[in-house]
């Protein structure tokens, strides 16, 4: 909510379009996902997992972090490039 009310405070103008694909993992965000410049998903793995934060590797793989608090359970998930 919060962040909501600061993106309609604070405008940003956009020099130049975006034009790559971006990766997205973290928190209520319902797994990792990569989207392309067009904002649209190109991949996403579904998780009911705590993710905490995530990264796309060199070779086009993707690692993230997870919990399971009730089951007290955590570590980190590696998908390859063809996942």
């Amino acid at each position: 909510m919060l962040a909501g009310l600061l993106l309609n405070a604070f405008p940003v103008q956009v020099e130049e379009p975006v034009e790559h694909r971006f990766f997205i993992c973290g928190w209520a965000s319902g797994g990792p996902a990569i989207y392309n410049e067009t904002f649209e998903p190109v991949w996403h793995h579904d998780s009911d997992d705590e993710i905490s934060d995530g990264w796309v590797l060199p070779d086009g793989g993707v690692v993230y972090s997870f919990s399971r608090r009730k089951q007290g359970v955590a570590g980190v998930v590696r998908l390859g490039a063809d996942r």
